[in-house]
């Protein structure tokens, strides 16, 4: 859904995907994972292709089907795009959720990350001109 415009959607997406990055349970599975990828063959390719990589497919998806609309810009690359949002969205909040660095990050901390990252991506990303009311 693309109401609101692509910074709308952009902002609930980012929301969306940074809960799930510092969830306790997410952050658990990725610590597992680091502990144990050198004791067990194929398991970090495995955690890889199913986490992280299917997720950068979908993003990429999505910011194909923005440039098809003419809202993002078409000389751009989705999957290297759409490995530019994960890098914001695994900023300093995620850096300290997985470290268990105080506080853990509530809902507003989510919110304020993701729009941030939101806002980043877009000022590259955005055809210009395009939807830019109220940006700055």
């Amino acid at each position: 859904g693309h109401g609101g415009g692509p910074e709308a959607a952009l902002r609930r997406l980012c929301r969306t995907v940074l809960a799930f990055l510092v969830a306790p349970s997410t952050l658990a599975i990725h610590r597992i994972v680091q502990a144990e990828a050198g004791r067990v063959p194929g398991l970090a390719e495995a955690f890889f292709a199913a986490g992280p990589a299917a997720g950068r497919a979908r993003l990429a998806g999505w910011i194909a089907e923005e440039q098809r609309s003419g809202r993002l810009r078409a000389d751009a690359d989705p999957v290297e795009a759409a490995g530019h949002l994960g890098a914001l969205l695994r900023g300093d909040l995620w850096l300290r959720a997985g470290l268990g660095v105080p506080p853990a990050p509530d809902e507003d901390a989510v919110e304020r990350a993701a729009a941030a990252a939101a806002s980043v991506f877009l000022r590259a990303y955005r055809v210009p001109g395009e939807g830019s009311a109220g940006a700055g």
